[in-house]
């Protein structure tokens, strides 16, 4: 990860966060309000098991989730839609992870602690 407080003219050197399990595949990084963000990724070594993360602290700790979509999953993009709802484009399949393109209304107090 890298951060940048001035709209991205500079950034932080590159750090390691070990929660965002990344299996080389795009990823969605979206901020919500002014504290929190959201991302989506397969959160495997592999592209499976889409899920949904929010850091309430500006991406210092993602300490809620939810999982979109169990199977075989790859790319994602996220958007914040009329009322709050988080809306979570990807795509999915039952055997492969491009056998359909899912989208997703979440409301933000879906995403559980842990």
């Amino acid at each position: 990860l890298a951060r940048s407080i001035d709209g991205g003219l500079t950034w932080s050197p590159l750090s390691y966060d070990a929660v965002l399990v990344e299996p080389i595949c795009q990823a969605s990084l979206l901020r919500y309000d002014d504290a929190r963000l959201l991302f989506s990724n397969p959160a495997s070594r592999k592209r499976e098991r889409m899920a949904l993360r929010l850091s309430e602290d500006d991406g210092r700790t993602w300490l809620r989730s939810l999982v979109l979509h169990e199977g075989p999953a790859a790319y994602s993009c996220l958007t914040v839609a009329l009322g709050g709802m988080i809306g979570c484009l990807y795509e999915c399949g039952d055997v492969h992870p491009y056998e359909r393109i899912r989208f997703a209304r979440v409301p933000p107090d879906a995403l559980k602690g842990g």
